[in-house]
């Protein structure tokens, strides 16, 4: 029990870089699409 609870902040911390990584890349390959999404996640 106690070991899962440890894990889940470097769970949280793998996705959280993760999906920086895969923002990171869109916006490499194609800033126009990244702009869009970003601007209907700012709202």
């Amino acid at each position: 029990m106690l070991s899962r609870e440890e894990s889940l902040p470097d769970v949280s911390r793998y996705f959280e870089y993760t999906r920086g990584y895969c923002l990171y890349s869109i916006q490499i390959n194609n800033p126009i699409y990244f702009n869009t999404i970003f601007s209907l996640l700012s709202k």
